[in-house]
């Protein structure tokens, strides 16, 4: 029953594109084997904003990918995060994500890069 209980009150994640770019999201669960598995992937437009329903519980984080014209594309894997979704609560989760052409050349310490080829993995 619980289960079925926390499908109706999933958690929210809100991401917001404060870029001038459009954005790739990708929504990546950690397993209890040490994997992760791509639950979510989509685009936002430069200044959009989009949210996500997460009905499993467990730790979460997102990777990103955006394009500037003439640079090979820019993508970061984020820190991990908790969502909980239960019958007594579910979590509501706000990420502001900005990516500028100044922030990939000063090489940004906030932002963990990751290579293209990272970033199309769905499992790791």
């Amino acid at each position: 029953a619980a289960t079925l209980l926390a499908a109706l009150h999933p958690a929210e994640l809100t991401v917001h594109n404060n870029g001038q770019r459009p954005l790739v999201i990708k929504l990546m669960k950690s397993g209890e084997d040490g994997k992760a598995t791509k639950t979510h992937m989509e685009d936002i437009k430069s200044k959009g904003k989009t949210t996500v329903m997460i009905a499993e519980p467990g730790n979460y984080y997102l990777k990103t990918m955006t394009e500037f014209p003439g640079m090979e594309p820019f993508c970061t894997k984020g820190d991990p995060f908790k969502v909980y979704a239960g019958n007594d609560g579910y979590s509501i989760l706000t990420i502001t994500i900005t990516v500028t052409e100044d922030s990939i050349s000063s090489g940004d310490p906030a932002k963990q890069p990751i290579s293209k080829s990272e970033f199309d993995r769905d499992v790791e």
